[in-house]
C-alpha cells in the first residue's frame, strides 16, 4: 500500500435519515457504510476535478498566488497542473 492509500479516521456529522439510507444500501450490497462512504467521495473528487468550472476556478487561485503548483497538482493531476503551470510561465514572461 501507498503512502497516498493510507487510511485516516475522519468524523463528521450528517443528518440520520442519509445514514439510515446508507446503511440501508450498505445492507443490500453486504458490504459496510465506510466502503460506500470512500467510494462516493472517490465518484465525488473525481466528477469534481474533471469539470471545467473547477478547473478553471483552481487556475484562477493559481495564477492569483492563492494555489502552489503541489496543491494544483493535487486537485486536477499532474498534467493539468503543469500545463496552468507553462502558461502562468508564459503569461509572467510577456509581462
Amino acid at each position: 500500500m501507498s503512502a497516498s492509500d493510507d487510511s485516516r479516521r475522519v468524523h463528521f456529522q450528517s443528518p440520520e435519515y442519509l445514514v439510515d439510507r446508507l446503511d440501508a444500501i450498505a445492507d443490500l450490497f453486504d458490504t459496510d457504510r465506510t466502503d460506500l462512504l470512500v467510494e462516493a467521495i472517490r465518484e465525488y473528487i473525481e466528477e469534481t476535478a474533471d469539470s471545467d468550472t473547477f478547473q478553471e476556478l483552481v487556475a484562477t487561485k493559481y495564477y492569483d498566488g492563492q494555489l502552489d503548483f503541489e496543491t494544483a497538482k493535487e486537485l486536477v493531476g499532474t498534467e493539468t497542473a503543469q500545463r496552468h503551470d507553462r502558461s502562468e510561465e508564459r503569461r509572467v514572461g510577456k509581462e
